[in-house]
């Protein structure tokens, strides 16, 4: 029950952040969804298990199948997309601007993440200046959280291996405001082409944590299925009634003094 609740509040948890746009949303409702499925099939598993029901037991089962089914589509969803942000995050800021493909889709999808942030929040802030090659940038202000603020801050111009320069600065900002989905502007451009290679070793961290979840309590579930299908199968052994045949009445003659005695067994 404890692992099944768990994974309840770790996904509810992601679903509430100020930074859950950098994941892919239906990742984290397929956690909630099979969160409070497994808690469900946990109590009828424990109720059948103590009763030896067959039909609890056949319904825990087939929940536990459904949420297996969701759990592999998750993860191997997860395996797709993890690969590709790991491609990326290999990737210097230079580099970025050049992607193609799936690539440039799960960096496009990050780009539009962070400006929604950027923008939802209400911030202002992160313009860059050149001085002797080095970026510096303004401070970023949020009027809705001062914690956003804070971490957004942090993420600027914080990857000493980003190899920033300005031709690749320009390029990157040019790129972001041509992004019909983009939000937040010259400013959020700004700060995302200043935060962009931190912001992808983040996530990269995050979707490795969660899809190494998502394996183990799939694994799980499908542990749990099995020893189920073993139990309900020893129920339906002992649950057999084996018909045994009357035997049909034999007579046979005993010989006694005075006659024969007739014995009808």
């Amino acid at each position: 029950m404890a692992n099944e609740a768990l994974v309840t509040a770790v996904a509810i948890y992601l679903l509430v952040s100020d930074f859950n746009k950098l994941l892919r949303e239906w990742w984290v409702w397929v956690g909630v969804a099979a969160g409070i499925v497994l808690i469900i099939a946990a109590l009828l598993g424990c109720s059948a298990t103590h009763k030896q029901n067959r039909f609890v037991l056949t319904a825990f089962l087939f929940l536990a199948g459904v949420v297996f089914t969701l759990l592999c589509i998750t993860a191997i969803a997860s395996t797709l997309y993890l690969s590709r942000v790991k491609a990326i995050n290999e990737l210097n800021s230079p580099q970025l601007n050049a992607l193609t493909g799936r690539n440039q889709s799960t960096y496009r999808f990050l780009r539009q993440a962070y400006g929604e942030i950027y923008d939802t929040a209400e911030c202002s802030g992160g313009i860059a200046s050149f001085l002797s090659g080095k970026p510096s940038f303004t401070e970023i202000e949020c009027k809705e959280s001062k914690a956003i603020a804070k971490t957004l801050n942090g993420w600027l111009n914080a990857d000493d291996s980003s190899a920033i320069t300005a031709v690749s600065f320009s390029i990157c900002v040019v790129q972001a405001g041509l992004d019909d989905e983009f939000k937040g502007g010259i400013p959020a451009a700004n700060a995302w082409c200043g935060s962009n290679t931190t912001v992808i070793k983040l996530v990269d961290r995050w979707s490795l944590g969660i899809l190494i979840a998502l394996w183990i309590i799939t694994a799980f579930v499908l542990i749990v299925g099995i020893a189920n299908c073993v139990l309900v199968s020893g129920n339906k052994k002992k649950g057999k009634v084996i018909a045994v045949e009357k035997p049909q009445g034999v007579v046979y003659g005993q010989p006694v003094h005075g006659g024969v005695q007739v014995v009808r067994v």
